[in-house]
C-alpha cells in the first residue's frame, strides 16, 4: 500500500501543499533510516476463491505489506510459488500442497478461518456423493486437490471455479466440490440451478509463504491474530454487497487491476493515495482482467477510456470518473516501413499486433491481428517482423520508444481519449471521492510531472 495513503489523514490539519511536501519529507527520511523496509514490496497470488480475496486483502493490509498480486491459472501459480516468482499464496492447507518441490519450498501461517467444502449438484440431481461415485463425472480447477473417499468415474479439468459452477449446472459434469462462503457469493453474482449437498470436508485456511521470505511468516500471523481478535475476519464473510455500498468501503481494502502502462500505472496509485482508499493491486492480463471485473473480482480498473470497454457485460456493471488524462492512440511502424492506414481498404492489409484482450474501435477493418501478451511483446513481434505495425499511446511511445529510436517511427494519430478509473457497481460509491482526488492532483499539475518523470525514467530496451 502506498505510503501517501497511510497518511491521508494529516491532510485534514495543513494546508495541501505543506501536507504533501511534509508527507515527502517523511517518506525520504524513513527510506535513510530503514532501507530495508523495500524488501517489503512482495509479489503475491490471487486467492483461487471470490470471497477470501477480502480476507486475503486485509491480511497483507494488517501486516502493512506493500504487495503486488498476481493472477494465474491455478497450475500455474503454484509453479511460480515453488521458483519464487510470488512468495506469497493464499488460501490453502497443508493437504493441499504436498508435491515435493512445494514441500521443500513452503511454509504455512496459523490458521485464519475453517471453511466448510461442500459436494454441489444441479438442482433436482443430487446424489449420495460416496456411494455413486463411479457413476459420477467430477469437475475441478486444474491443480486442485482432494481427498477424495471413493474416486469418480470420470474426472473434467478446467480453468477456473465460474467453470466449475458452469459445468455443473449445464449438466456437463455431475458434481462439484467448492467451499461454501465462495458458491454463496457466486451464486449471488451469478444465479444458476445449484444446490449444495453434503459437507466433504473442513478446511483450516493458511497463508503459504515461501521459504526464501520466511521472515514474512511472524508479520503475516501477527496480522491473522490481529483479524481473529477484532472478529475482522467474520465480519467479512457475513458483509452483503449492500451492506459494503451502505458503509462506504468495501471490506476495507479493495482488489483493483493494475494498470498495463507504466506511466499511468504511476498516476493510478497517486489517484488511490489522494482518495485515501487502501488497494491491493491485481496483475493479470488483459483479456483476463477484464473477465475479473465483470464477475466483481476486481472493483476498480485504470485506466482505460469508454470505447475500449463495450462489451455487454462491462456496460451493464461499470461507471466511470471524470477524464484524468488525454491520451492519443498511434500507429507504430519499423523504421523506414511505414505504410497507409487511412482507410478500411489500408487497414486491411496489415498484421496489426496489439495486446491480447484490448479493443479498438476499427479492429474489423484490420487485415489479421496478432496477439502479443502485454505492450513490450506487441513491439517485439513488430520488431521482429511478425506484424506490419502496432497500436501505442502516445505515453507509452514516449516512454518505451522516445523520438530518436533506430528500430521504430511513430505513425499518425488514431484517436484521442481521456483516460478514467472505473468502478464495479459495487464500488460505484467510490466515484466522489476519486473525482476529488483527480481534480487535486490536475490542479498541482502533478499528472503532468508524472509524464515527465516516467519519460526520463525509462530504461526500456526499445528506447535508443
Amino acid at each position: 500500500m502506498s505510503k501517501l495513503s497511510r497518511m491521508s489523514g494529516l491532510k485534514s490539519g495543513l494546508g495541501e501543499s505543506l501536507a504533501r511536501r511534509f508527507i515527502a519529507a517523511l517518506a525520504v527520511m524513513a527510506l535513510l533510516a530503514a532501507p530495508a523496509l523495500a524488501s517489503d514490496l512482495v509479489r503475491a497470488g490471487q486467492s483461487d476463491s471470490i470471497e477470501f480475496d477480502r480476507v486475503w486483502s486485509a491480511i497483507l493490509d494488517e501486516a502493512g505489506l506493500d504487495a503486488e498480486i498476481v493472477s494465474a491459472p491455478h497450475e500455474r501459480k503454484r509453479g511460480m510459488f515453488v521458483r519464487g516468482d510470488i512468495v506469497l499464496d493464499c488460501c490453502s492447507i497443508p493437504a493441499w500442497r504436498q508435491r515435493p518441490e512445494e514441500k521443500a519450498s513452503q511454509l504455512f501461517s496459523d490458521a485464519f478461518f475453517r471453511s466448510t467444502e461442500h459436494y454441489v449438484f444441479r438442482r433436482g440431481h443430487a446424489v449420495a456423493p460416496v456411494e455413486n461415485a463411479l457413476k459420477l463425472r467430477f469437475v475441478r480447477v486444474k491443480g486442485f486437490v482432494y481427498d477424495l473417499e471413493a474416486p469418480f468415474g470420470t474426472a473434467i479439468e478446467v480453468h477456473d471455479i465460474e467453470e466449475v459452477l458452469d459445468h455443473v449446472a449445464s449438466g456437463e459434469a455431475d458434481v462439484a466440490i467448492v467451499n461454501r462462503q465462495d458458491f454463496e457469493r457466486r451464486m449471488r453474482l451469478k444465479p444458476r440451478p445449484l444446490v449444495l449437498g453434503p459437507v466433504h470436508t473442513v478446511a483450516d485456511l493458511r497463508v503459504r509463504v515461501h521459504r526464501s521470505r520466511a521472515d514474512l511468516l511472524p508479520r503475516i500471523n501477527r496480522a491473522i491474530a490481529a483479524l481473529k481478535d477484532a472478529g475482522r475476519i467474520e465480519d467479512i464473510l457475513k458483509e452483503t454487497d449492500v451492506e459494503k455500498a451502505g458503509k462506504g468501503e468495501y471490506a476495507g481494502v479493495l482488489m483493483v487491476g493494475r494498470s498495463d502502462t507504466i506511466g499511468t500505472q504511476r498516476m493510478w496509485r497517486e489517484i488511490l493515495a489522494e482518495a485515501g482508499i487502501k488497494a491491493v493491486f491485481v496483475n493479470a492480463p488483459q483479456a483476463r482482467k477484464r473477465r475479473m471485473f465483470a464477475s466483481g473480482r476486481v472493483l476498480l480498473d485504470c485506466c482505460a477510456a469508454p470505447i475500449w470497454r463495450m462489451r455487454d457485460e462491462e456496460v451493464a456493471v461499470q461507471s466511470w470518473s471524470d477524464v484524468f488524462y488525454m491520451s492519443r492512440e498511434v500507429w507504430v511502424f519499423r523504421k523506414g516501413e511505414a505504410v497507409p492506414v487511412a482507410t478500411p481498404e489500408d487497414r486491411s492489409r496489415l498484421r496489426v499486433a496489439a495486446v491480447q484482450g484490448f479493443d479498438f474501435h476499427d479492429q474489423e477493418s484490420f487485415g489479421i491481428r496478432v496477439p502479443g501478451q502485454d505492450i513490450d511483446d506487441t513491439l517485439r513481434l513488430l520488431a521482429a517482423g511478425r506484424a506490419d505495425a502496432a497500436i501505442l499511446g502516445s505515453l507509452d511511445y514516449e516512454v518505451r520508444i522516445g523520438k530518436d529510436s533506430d528500430v521504430f517511427e511513430r505513425g499518425p494519430v488514431r484517436v484521442e481519449v481521456g483516460l478514467s478509473v472505473r468502478a464495479h457497481r459495487n464500488a460505484a460509491h467510490l466515484l466522489p471521492r476519486i473525482n476529488e482526488a483527480i481534480a487535486r492532483l490536475k490542479a498541482e499539475g502533478r499528472i503532468e510531472e508524472i509524464v515527465q518523470e516516467v519519460a526520463a525514467e525509462s530504461r526500456s530496451p526499445f528506447k535508443k
